[in-house]
């Protein structure tokens, strides 16, 4: 059976004209009997689409979209509130900053990262090198392919760092192995071939790795979740019994590293039913087997949380750093502008 087009959860956007047309349309609908809307309710309907074309033809005509990052470093013993105390690397007008894993070596922390270039139309994975301090040093370009490359996952095995970047672009799952940290990688092997995956997330449990993934098909990769599991990062893998064990366009694709609190394993995810990369679901994992999965949504980050936000769609962390992706709209006489953010708020 073909995928469907619609999403898996149906959610009215955050729009109280759209949410109130939409439920007054529906009013009084019984199986079997459909009168359809009255002439008002046409009329009310149609001034709220008319409403989200002039409002998103004059964002368009003004503003244009950009994704950057927010960060907090929480020293030992001090309240670790995610979203407090936030400092921004924001890119030139002529590129975004998305999907930025982070990794702390001798000291330094090291931020791996999509780095889009508009014109070019497609991302590199580039790094970020940051002092303990929060201050940081401009990004450096470490690997690129004809295809884009986005979700650095970044993971250390038997003393070595790997990276696992989206190349949903190849229809394929590739792993790559660090050279010289941070900056040389070179191709190890292809994990899985011929799927349109997006975000691969690796875990170690015990002896067993389990991959956790977003598939579906080209323009629909938002939906499901499937589960693989190997007794090694670098394969075989062999999928769950019951894929995809998810679907659910508020909480199915991977936005982040698996992590624990309070002795619970906790899975962030991307809340795409509103738009894409809306918000994040922390999900807490209650069952993981061969043979069954299950979790429960626990808490969801939303863009309100910073003002003048649309979008937080990645969230990592790594020892006393924090770091997400955020979306924005840009004043489009900065568009061009190549200057990098400072660490300011």
């Amino acid at each position: 059976m073909d995928t469907p087009v619609l999403p898996k959860r149906i959610i009215f956007p955050e729009n109280p004209l759209y949410c109130v047309t939409e439920s007054v349309v529906h009013t009084g609908f019984r199986p079997g009997h459909s009168p359809g809307p009255s002439f008002m309710q046409r009329a009310l309907l149609s001034a709220a689409r008319l409403a989200k074309i002039l409002s998103n033809g004059f964002r368009s005509t003004v503003f244009s979209p950009q994704w950057f990052l927010a960060y907090n470093i929480v020293q030992e013993g001090m309240n670790r509130d995610t979203c407090s105390d936030l400092r921004y690397i924001v890119p030139p007008g002529d590129r975004y900053f998305a999907d930025p894993f982070p990794v702390a070596v001798e000291g330094r922390y090291y931020i791996f990262l999509e780095e889009f270039l508009y014109e070019k139309r497609k991302a590199h994975i580039s790094v970020i090198e940051m002092h303990r301090d929060g201050t940081w040093l401009e990004p450096l370009k470490i690997l690129e392919r004809d295809y884009h490359l986005s979700y650095p996952f970044i993971f250390l095995w038997k003393g070595e760092y790997f990276l696992l970047p989206e190349t949903i672009g190849h229809r394929s799952i590739e792993v790559y192995r660090c050279v010289e940290f941070p900056i040389k990688w070179r191709f190890e092997k292809t994990l899985v071939d011929n799927i349109d995956a997006v975000d691969a997330t690796l875990h170690q449990a015990d002896d067993a790795w389990w991959m956790f993934v977003g598939v579906g098909r080209p323009g629909f990769p938002n939906d499901e979740l499937h589960v693989f599991h190997s007794e090694s990062p670098l394969g075989p893998w062999k999928p769950h019994n019951h894929n995809p064990v998810k679907s659910d366009v508020a909480s199915a694709r991977p936005a982040g590293r698996l992590f624990k609190m309070d002795g619970e394993l906790y899975r962030p995810a991307q809340d795409c039913s509103v738009r894409y990369g809306y918000a994040i679901t922390l999900n807490k994992i209650e069952k993981l087997t061969q043979d069954e999965f299950r979790e429960t949504e626990c808490i969801k980050l939303r863009p309100r949380l910073l003002k003048g936000l649309w979008g937080v769609h990645t969230w990592n962390r790594t020892e006393e750093l924090t770091v997400m992706d955020c979306f924005r709209y840009k004043p489009k006489f900065l568009a061009r502008a190549h200057w990098f953010g400072s660490n300011g708020r």
